[in-house]
């Protein structure tokens, strides 16, 4: 373990360093594995290391900072407003929506091995992760991601058509395993009637500059997140999160979803990742892109951030019937609202490409 004899200097700094590590490593591993192992030297030396006796160089100390994503800032500007964040888009932006899920999957994945981890998620656009349901849905959301944040060149088509996405073999592998260890991990979530407002401007807004290239798609997609309503009801009404079969096809255990309501609070999309030896949050910064902050006090406000929303929130899982039913009526109702609109804005497309035929004619 650790030198823990001073509190002051080097041996302060290097019991907390030290401690940050022994929290990323992952549980089959001790640290002593991972120093001799990183570092290239016997384990005989890694222990006069954590004694204290001999200190780490900057380059090993940079090196499994760098490794382990453990904020050096953390520990020079605690106390202090100064939060450090991780923006990976600055140096690696999204070249391709598989990308985009295998980053979100391994840092999931990673948290997934923390003990009793639950995440809490605050939302006011679609539900995070739940468009994966379905391939033409998970398609238009990349499609217009594309369209205002990533600017991919092979994917910079004016005209949308789902094959783009859903053809992609290696894409849909990814989307149905990230959906699953969505599904298995167990969430908090909060809520609010405006979480598909976002979704079916774009729906509109694509149908009004006739930029779907088979119309019918967008019946397609407006019918898909009627359904996925059905299953958020479902998810509801048990209190669980949809079932999820290994490898092998065997069932694995449901996991808890509880759902709050609530009409007052404004955010995009928070996710507090709470285990009880980690703490992380990521929230959206040019939506889907993702910020990342481990800061301890950053952390801290943001659990109590969910405490306050939550005293303001209703819960509407395995409790509320009325709310809940209530609530998912009325994210139906503003689908099919949207859907005949849509369905209006196509035909007089439709009246208007004919005139200007005859016109032309």
């Amino acid at each position: 373990m650790p030198n823990k004899t001073s509190n002051t200097g080097y041996a302060a700094f290097i019991n907390y360093f030290f401690q940050e590590l022994e929290r990323r490593i992952p549980p089959n591993k001790t640290i002593v594995d991972v120093l001799a192992h990183d570092l290239a030297m016997p384990k005989s030396s890694v222990y006069k290391r954590l004694r204290g006796e001999i200190p780490l160089a900057v380059e090993q100390l940079f090196l499994l900072a760098k490794m382990y994503r453990i904020s050096l800032d953390n520990w020079n500007f605690q106390d202090t407003s100064r939060v450090s964040m991780d923006f990976r888009s600055l140096v690696h932006p999204v070249k391709s929506p598989i990308q985009f899920l295998q980053g979100i999957h391994a840092h999931l994945a990673q948290a997934a091995r923390l003990p009793d981890l639950l995440v809490h998620y605050a939302t006011t656009e679609m539900a995070g992760f739940q468009y994966l349901v379905f391939p033409e849905l998970t398609a238009f959301k990349f499609h217009m991601w594309n369209r205002t944040t990533w600017e991919i060149p092979s994917y910079n088509q004016l005209q949308f058509s789902p094959k783009l996405y859903t053809e992609d073999a290696e894409l849909e592998k990814a989307r149905v395993e990230y959906l699953a260890l969505w599904n298995q991990t167990p969430t908090c979530e909060y809520w609010q009637l405006h979480m598909l407002e976002n979704t079916l401007s774009q729906l509109r807004y694509t149908a009004y500059e006739g930029s779907f290239e088979q119309p019918e798609t967008a019946a397609l997609i407006c019918q898909q997140i009627i359904e996925l309503i059905g299953i958020w009801e479902t998810m509801a009404d048990t209190g669980l999160k949809p079932p999820v079969a290994d490898a092998t096809g065997k069932s694995l255990p449901q996991v808890p979803f509880t759902l709050f309501y609530n009409e007052i609070f404004h955010t995009n999309n928070i996710f507090l990742l709470d285990s009880t030896v980690l703490k992380s949050v990521v929230t959206t910064f040019d939506n889907p892109n993702t910020l990342l902050i481990t800061d301890e006090a950053f952390c801290n406000y943001t659990t109590q951030f969910f405490k306050k929303i939550r005293t303001r929130s209703q819960q509407i899982s395995a409790v509320g019937e009325k709310q809940r039913r209530r609530f998912f009526s009325q994210l139906r109702a503003k689908v099919l609202v949207t859907s005949k609109e849509i369905e209006m804005q196509l035909n007089s497309n439709q009246v208007e490409q004919t005139a200007a035929h005859l016109h032309s004619n």
